[in-house]
């Protein structure tokens, strides 16, 4: 049984793989590089992704129900173009770590001016995240937030 589900698997994801193949060659394209995104039918230009930089990031506590705490996330800083998108991605994790990364994420698509423009991006989120809070991760710098007081734990241990 279990033989028989895998090969039914592998031929029809190697289906799969053939008809995009024939569709559309830029749907079937595997050589994509982390931070690119694939073409869909009728889009101007894939959009182009890249971490940049920041100059401050805050958290700050929207409100406490019970026991649970939300926060937002804001950094601020200079995007290299007035047609970037700047959004606040966090990273997937199999098993929650001490300072959950959150990356300044950059995205644009089609040729801008290339010129410093002042971006704010905010992210919503619940706790501290990873066990201590959270790290935020931009193309030359990071910054940790302590949000569940590790730091105060681990000096006492010193």
């Amino acid at each position: 049984m279990r033989r028989r589900m895998t090969t039914t698997l592998t031929t029809t994801a190697l289906g799969l793989a053939v008809a995009l193949s024939t569709a559309s060659p830029s749907l079937a394209a595997t050589g994509t590089t982390a931070g690119e995104r694939v073409a869909t039918p009728g889009a101007s230009a894939p959009e182009q992704c890249q971490t940049i930089d920041f100059e401050k990031a805050a958290v700050t506590p929207l409100a406490t129900t019970g026991t649970t705490v939300r926060n937002r996330l804001t950094v601020t800083g200079q995007k290299p173009a007035a047609n970037v998108r700047v959004t606040l991605v966090p990273v997937v994790y199999i098993k929650q770590p001490d300072f959950w990364e959150i990356t300044v994420t950059g995205c644009s698509s089609g040729i801008g001016l290339p010129v410093l423009t002042p971006y704010t991006a905010t992210f919503d989120f619940t706790g501290s995240l990873g066990r201590c809070g959270i790290e935020v991760a931009g193309a030359t710098r990071r910054q940790q937030f302590d949000l569940a007081g590790c730091s105060s734990l681990l000096a006492g241990a010193l």
